[in-house]
Formats: structure tokens, sequence, C-alpha cells
């Protein structure tokens, strides 16, 4: 069967973009980001493979892959300098990995979306460490699509890497041949390919990769506190960090960590904790989530722990859940009817205000309007995400980019007291 161009309301693919290429193009030595060694392949020892880890980096040159794609999205979604708003919407895309990424921008283009966050179903990061080629194309989509490419989500890459050499059902996902499956070797490919997946982000110019961090150790389920945990859960994170952070670095790669059970953090002590045992990094920020906080403390509390601690709050769900009175928060249930808290739609009432929510990730310090409005000149990218076992999800997800756009997306940033205005005389 023939193809043909996806025509969208915001941009035409064209054929020749619907496939990703066949054929690999090495990046050059002009490039921001040069391997200067190999290693045997993790998978297979007999293969050599670029190095992620000895890699040298070219500031002046990545800088200007950044601005590249910050001005494509300038273009698209204007500048708050110059009266845009201070958020525009989209949706998150993890939950649609089976769908190829022309087809997803198209649809997200004619539903109405302002940016898409792709997730690694969407972007083979690592192949963009390595593939001149295949990185082009990616950026071509976007810009034939109409989409801003500003940050990717990559949960599972980054769950895998502390989760997997105990989780079964992480061993379930990365579906490798049982030979790999001793810890220590699955480890060293895993931390190979979140190393590749962080250089493939930043040779695209991306700033910010949205994930969270599995559970180090073989703990309970839903690891509440991290704090007493056995010492050599954090150990081990604190090792596969302290091997990723010169990386990050190199790449001024900001990690958005999103608080959440069976992770790293549950709460705003853990990840507080997790922080400054891994030296502080500036690039160890956040990835916001308000539905996450279901059970302890509420969002709001968590995001004034974190301001004060100076973790910075990089990338932002959008995202409602609602709680049952006397259901279990904690517990397993196939079919979340049975559970105490629930996913719900971004127009329905639940824990979370989204006006207030907003309003409260502009305060000075939270780290989204320093970075989206003070270094990129771009409204802030909020991510709605929808997840509901009895719906279609994308249209949940059109309703609820629908409504985050009607009550939010004039909002702007206050300039004074609204009472202000009260004292302010018409001119005559």
């Amino acid at each position: 069967m023939q193809q043909e161009s996806l025509v969208g309301k915001k941009g035409t693919i064209p054929v020749g973009l619907l496939q990703p290429p066949t054929d690999s193009r090495p990046w050059d030595i002009t490039s921001s980001i040069a391997f200067t060694a190999q290693l045997p392949s993790p998978r297979d020892p007999s293969v050599m493979v670029p190095d992620p880890f000895t890699i040298t980096v070219d500031s002046t040159k990545l800088a200007r892959d950044q601005q590249t794609l910050i001005a494509t999205a300038q273009l698209l979604l204007g500048k708050p300098s110059e009266g845009a708003p201070a958020y525009v919407f989209g949706g998150e895309a993890a939950q649609y990995g089976a769908v190829p990424l022309p087809r997803l921008l198209i649809d997200a283009g004619d539903a109405g979306f302002q940016v898409m966050q792709p997730s690694a179903n969407h972007i083979d990061l690592p192949r963009c460490a390595e593939d001149q080629a295949y990185a082009q194309w990616v950026q071509d989509v976007f810009a034939a699509a109409g989409i801003p490419l500003l940050s990717a989500s990559v949960h599972m890459t980054s769950y895998n890497l502390l989760s997997a050499t105990h989780h079964v059902r992480a061993l379930a996902i990365i579906g490798e041949p049982d030979s790999l499956l001793q810890p220590a070797k699955l480890e060293e490919l895993l931390l190979w390919r979140m190393a590749m997946t962080m250089i493939g982000a930043a040779r695209l110019g991306i700033q910010a990769l949205h994930l969270f961090w599995g559970l180090p150790g073989d703990q309970s389920p839903y690891n509440w506190p991290f704090g007493q945990q056995p010492a050599e859960m954090r150990k081990r994170f604190v090792a596969v960090m302290m091997r990723l952070l010169p990386l990050v670095e190199k790449l001024k790669l900001r990690l958005c960590h999103e608080i959440h059970f069976g992770t790293v953090a549950l709460n705003a002590d853990d990840y507080i904790q997790a922080w400054n045992e891994c030296g502080k990094s500036p690039y160890m920020c956040l990835g916001f989530d308000p539905s996450h906080f279901w059970h302890g403390e509420s969002w709001i509390i968590a995001l004034d722990k974190l301001r004060a601690a100076g973790i910075k709050v990089a990338l932002c769900h959008f995202k409602q859940a609602i709680t049952i009175p006397g259901r279990p928060m904690l517990g397993y249930e196939i079919d979340d009817r049975l559970r105490g808290m629930m996913f719900g739609c971004l127009d329905s009432p639940g824990i979370v205000d989204m006006n207030l929510y907003a309003g409260q990730l502009t305060l000075p310090g939270t780290g989204l309007v320093e970075f989206w409005h003070g270094e990129c000149d771009l409204p802030i990218p909020g991510y709605a995400e929808a997840e509901d076992p009895h719906w279609r999800v994308w249209d949940v997800l059109v309703r609820g980019v629908a409504f985050l756009q009607r009550i939010l997306g004039s909002m702007h940033l206050a300039k004074g007291h609204f009472t202000d205005q009260m004292a302010t005389k018409a001119p005559e």
C-alpha cells in the first residue's frame, strides 16, 4: 500500500519522513560531542561500542545546539518577554508508545496541543548519540509537524537501571536474554544505555529528561520512608549517580525525577536525602507530578520543602488523583475501583486544584520560571497525563489539555497584587 503524507492542522509530514532512515551516518568531528574511546559491549564483549563516560564536549557548540532548539520553539510558542503566556499545554506521550512519532505529532497538533513530550518509545536516544542521520530525522519530523521538541521522557530507562537487577516486573519489561540477567552484567548494560540516552538527548539540544529512578534494592514495594530503609539501598543509588553525574554535568542536562511510590523517593524528604548524599548536584532536578501525593503529605507541602532545600523543578505534569475514604491507599489492587486512590480526569474534582498548582509552580526559587522564562525565554511546557482503564486514554488526554488551555491558557506571571488595581484611577 502506497504511503501518503500526513497532513495536519499545524504541519505536514512528507512521505520521506514517515520512517526513520535505514542507513546510519556517524557524527563528524565538528559536532559538539566526541567519543574518544571504545569499550566491549555489555551485551556482547566481542563487539566494541563507544565509551559514553570518556567523551569530550565543546560547550560552545553544545550551547548552539540548545539555542537552535529553543529558537525553533520560540517561533511556534512565542516569548514571555514579548507577551506570551506563562504556560503552554500538551501531552505526555509515555502512554502512547505504540503510536509512531510522525502520527503522534500530527494527532497532537490536530487536537490543539502546543507541545508534546515524546518518550523513549518514540525517539531512540541511544541511536541519536551515534547516528547523525537519525537525529536529523527526529528534528525534521518535529519541525514538519509544527510541534516543538523541548524535553523527552525516559521513565523506563531510568527505572530499570536501579530495579532490573532484582525486580521481576523490571526484568520482564527489558526483555533481555537470560545470559544478561546476572546483576553485575545487567547493571553495566543498563548504565551504558542510560549514558547513551543522555548523550543522544544532548545531541538534539534537549536540556531536560523526565524520568524516575527505580527502587535500588529488594525492598518493600512502596518504599516508605526512604530514610528508614537499609543504608545499602542508598549506597547503591549514590554509587550509580556518582558514575552518571560527571557526564550529566558535561552535557548540562537536567535529570528530572518524579517523586513516586516504588522509587528512590516516595516523598519530598526522601528525595532531599538522596540529593544531599549525591552532593546536591544542580542537575538532579524534579519533574513534578501532584497526583502522586495521595499518601502522607500534600503536593503543596512537598513543593515547599523542595524549594526550601534548593532542589529545582524543571518539568511538570498536570494530572489529577481522587482518594476514596475507607479504602486502603497502599495496596496492589488490579482493579483500581477497589483502591483508595485512582487517577481522574483533569477537569474533575480531586486532590489537585489546577489553578493553585499552576500558580505555586511559578513561585520564585521553584525553578520552572527561572529555567523556561529566564534561560529559554519560553512559556513553561505543561504536560498533561491521562491514566484511565475505562475510557480511551487519548480522548481523556485531549479533554484534559482542552481544560487546561481554557482555564490556564492565558495565565501570565503576576506583576503585582490584584488589589493594586483598585487604587488605580483610570485617566480622565
